[in-house]
């Protein structure tokens, strides 16, 4: 299905730009590399703080065929059979250079430092000796908009109706029409609705995008994906959960924090941002506190 090629997924998260490199070969998946680099300036998207009706709730929504049970684009089937391989960077460090050396090798490598978020990911795609890069991207945690509907069964409402009914109501959530480009949605056997809607295109996109323009070679986005959808596909392939099982998902960084709820394999409720993050020392109480109030 996926050929002998390489994906790489990249994901900013806080100040950081982490980096997956697998190869894919028949049905086994190798993990090549896995990296973080600084990123040179820090990324500032829209986080999701925005005020849902209390009928609508908050969840996950994704694209069932393509998103549910993937990370990176990759299908659960295959993310079953990885291997790992490490390739290390020492740079040619030796531990046992003379002191002036090594003063000497860090200056060159500052004078190195990409000067944008741009050039860094320009360099990262141009270490990859691939004639086509095939790219998944995130969405950074709390730049998406989740909501569960239950007040109708959307299983007998019309396709084009139900677009104009969920555009119509994108629109009082962000002030401004909304294209397919930015939202989700899957109607559940229930016949409830999940809903996914960011207010701009992903962060990690735009930066791709703009490092685009300076890369030469051939780039191929399979996936944009939020930090959400990634981490129940996570669950979903690791754990055999029980149909009336609640699963709680605690996504965290520094700063900010969210929690998804899951019942079964079913996304239940994803709550709204926590700003606190691990820098704070109350992060957990917070957390838990967060936890209770949704339960009950």
């Amino acid at each position: 299905m996926f050929g002998k090629n390489e994906y790489v997924g990249l994901a900013v998260q806080d100040d950081l730009i982490r980096v997956a490199r697998l190869r894919v070969d028949g049905n086994s998946v190798k993990v090549i590399k896995l990296d973080r680099f600084s990123l040179v300036e820090k990324i500032e998207g829209q986080s999701q703080n925005k005020n849902l009706e209390a009928d609508s709730g908050e969840v996950n929504a994704f694209d069932e065929e393509e998103d549910a049970d993937s990370i990176f684009g990759l299908e659960e089937d295959e993310e079953k059979s990885k291997d790992l391989e490490e390739e290390l960077d020492l740079s040619g460090l030796d531990e046992e250079e003379a002191e002036d050396e090594e003063m000497e090798l860090d200056m060159v490598e500052e004078a190195e430092v990409p000067q944008s978020n741009e050039l860094l990911i320009y360099d990262l795609l141009s270490e990859i000796s691939s004639e086509k890069i095939y790219l998944g991207l995130n969405i950074p945690a709390g730049h998406t908009i989740f909501q569960v509907i239950r007040d109708t069964d959307f299983s007998e409402v019309k396709q084009k109706d139900l677009i104009e009914d969920l555009e119509f109501k994108l629109e009082s959530i962000y002030g401004t029409p909304k294209s397919p480009d930015n939202y989700s949605y899957e109607v559940r056997e229930d016949g409830s609705l999940l809903l996914g809607s960011i207010e701009d295109e992903s962060v990690t996109l735009k930066a791709v995008n703009r490092a685009r323009e300076l890369y030469s070679g051939k780039l191929a986005i399979q996936s944009v994906i939020p930090d959400e959808t990634s981490l129940v596909g996570l669950v979903r392939a690791n754990y055999e959960l029980d149909p009336d099982e609640m699963t709680g998902i605690i996504q965290f960084g520094k700063e900010k924090c969210r929690v998804v709820f899951m019942k079964g394999e079913e996304i239940w409720l994803v709550s709204p941002i926590i700003n606190e993050g691990t820098e704070k020392k109350s992060f957990m109480n917070t957390v838990f506190s967060k936890i209770l109030f949704q339960l009950d």
